[in-house]
């Protein structure tokens, strides 16, 4: 029981990094985004 949730809590911190990357990568893509709007 308790390897069960330790499992879940490994789980769970690995989906939260996968997250912040993706919303990093999506933060920059944006940031570019500005900057050449801001250009033109």
């Amino acid at each position: 029981m308790h390897y069960k949730y330790h499992f879940l809590f490994i789980n769970a911190i690995n989906l939260q990094a996968k997250v912040v990357k993706i919303l990093d990568k999506r933060i920059k893509y944006v940031i570019i985004l500005h900057i050449l709007t801001a250009m033109t």
